[in-house]
């Protein structure tokens, strides 16, 4: 990724709860490139995305997206910055009482944009992931599958630079799953977006990924490509690709089973 511009910058980032949950985290995330983000469940990569878009304060460290910081803007400016991002959630999020049309749509009516032009974007955000037609019918006659395929469209229907994908697989039958993959892959090279994938499927991970990142005690404890992931011989990254739990949770392990 040398020569490659920075969409999104993270330095020294540190968040505390009861627990420090990031401590020190840095890693530049390249124009135009997939970064996942891998870890174990609680090791804030949730958290991770909140700081992102502005969300959720950090208590150290300074996050800039595409060379401006949303950590320390204004209020204002902050809202302006997070228009940077479209985000597909776990769940899909979707205005139950809402048609497809007025979901994908959502973000475009709020902006004035004029009836014509949004019917034409959310025509062709829905083709784009292959749910042409279905712009009359509710969240409740949809999939799931459906559901984040129109969850999707609606992240690109006002044609964001960053877009960020908190567990999308999650949930899906392997057939969807793989679906899905294809399709923030196909949106990446249509699009042209910088995308960020937060998941703990691996099979997803190696497919999308242009990067990865493994998130452990608080900093990225591995970044390079999938094939370098796979053939990496630190110890945390062999147990993560195995399934096995590490630090505290492979202590309670060993006390079980003795």
């Amino acid at each position: 990724m040398s020569g490659k511009s920075v969409a999104v910058r993270i330095e020294n980032l540190g968040k505390t709860f009861d627990r420090p949950v990031l401590s020190g985290l840095t890693l530049d995330i390249h124009q135009g490139e997939t970064f996942v983000v891998l870890g174990q469940s609680g090791t804030g990569k949730s958290v991770l995305l909140k700081i992102l878009i502005g969300l959720l304060p950090p208590d150290s460290g300074n996050v800039e997206v595409m060379g401006e910081s949303i950590t320390q803007a204004s209020d204002e400016r902050r809202r302006e910055i997070r228009r940077r991002f479209g985000m597909l959630f776990q769940t899909a999020a979707l205005f139950d009482s809402l048609t497809v049309f007025e979901n994908v749509g959502f973000s475009l009516i709020e902006s004035g944009m004029p009836p014509v032009e949004i019917r034409e974007r959310v025509s062709s955000r829905l083709a784009l992931v292959l749910l042409s037609g279905v712009e009359d019918k509710y969240p409740a006659a949809l999939s799931g599958g459906m559901r984040k395929r129109v969850g999707l469209a609606r992240a690109i229907a006002s044609e964001p630079p960053i877009l960020l994908y908190d567990e999308p697989t999650t949930g899906l039958d392997p057939v969807t799953s793989a679906v899905i993959n294809r399709l923030i892959r196909r949106v990446q090279r249509e699009l042209s977006v910088t995308s960020i994938v937060v998941t703990h499927d691996m099979v997803s991970a190696s497919y999308v990924g242009d990067r990865m990142g493994l998130l452990h005690e608080g900093r990225m404890r591995f970044v390079g490509s999938p094939a370098d992931f796979e053939s990496c011989a630190d110890p945390i990254v062999r147990q993560f690709i195995r399934g096995e739990a590490a630090g505290p949770l492979s202590e309670q392990w060993k006390e079980d089973e003795s």
